[in-house]
């Protein structure tokens, strides 16, 4: 139930949008709308799957599959998007605690009805990390206000958001 300063709390329900098959991406651990080609989602798997998207409709439908060379799916967790024509996949999972930095990479939005022939390069990449070494397990990205956030799992049923500008440095660390 949600609040509302105009009345009484109104209920949300989530219903599904669309159903993937196991076989279009196995394992999902990221999603997004795209925000240039209306009703196209893309999606990619969890850690040990090959470095690629897929997109597809919004009934579960397959559209094409995209290949990403030079962006190792070594944890990739979650995908998001800006106004500009950018998708930005995170490798930012550390499920062993044993990875001192992690990385998000930025590719141009290919046009799903004429998917590249050939494996797509990101255009810029960041290698990231949290302060004073910490090494954390992050579930989930997001763009807001031209700046990343993640999500980090934390003991106890808490989580911490985490929130890092892009720029041109090598290096970044999220605050």
């Amino acid at each position: 139930d949600g609040t509302r300063a105009d009345g009484p709390p109104r209920k949300r329900l989530w219903r599904p949008i669309a159903r993937l098959d196991e076989a279009l991406v196995r394992e999902a651990s990221g999603v997004v709308a795209s925000r240039k080609y209306p009703g196209v989602l893309w999606a990619h798997g969890d850690s040990g799957n090959a470095p690629k998207l897929a997109a597809f409709d919004t009934n579960g439908v397959r559209i094409c599959e995209v290949i990403v060379s030079a962006a190792p799916n070594i944890d990739w967790e979650d995908i998001c998007a800006d106004d500009a024509g950018h998708l930005f996949i995170g490798d930012i999972g550390n499920n062993t605690g044993l990875l001192p930095v992690r990385y998000i990479y930025q590719i141009d939005e290919p046009d799903p009805h004429h998917p590249p022939q050939h494996p797509i390069t990101p255009t810029r990449s960041w290698r990231v990390r949290y302060g004073a070494s910490q090494r954390v397990n992050c579930e989930s990205l997001f763009m807001h206000r031209n700046r990343f956030h993640t999500v980090v799992r934390r003991p106890a049923g808490r989580s911490t958001v985490y929130r890092l500008e892009p720029n041109d440095a090598g290096d970044l660390v999220f605050e």
